[in-house]
């Protein structure tokens, strides 16, 4: 990423690599390319992560109950 000099750039924004920003960017939005775009908005792309987090955690509590139920098994 490449920001040029004098550039203002708002809070909760994500610029991806090798993006150049030559203008302000507002705050709350995903900028990427060449030259810089919107490419999205953060708190969609928060929400998004915290879904795809919360899928993780339930998949690792299955995996840990079946760990469970699989040494007891293994006991009988």
């Amino acid at each position: 990423m490449t920001v040029l000099p004098g550039v203002k750039i708002g809070d909760n924004t994500i610029i991806g690599a090798g993006a150049i920003v030559s203008k302000d960017l507002p705050g709350g939005f995903l900028w990427g390319g060449v030259p810089v775009k919107r490419i999205g908005d953060f708190n969609v792309f928060v929400a998004k992560r915290k879904e795809k987090m919360q899928e993780k955690l339930n998949t690792d509590e299955l995996w840990s109950q079946f760990d469970l139920r699989h040494n007891e098994m293994d006991l009988h």
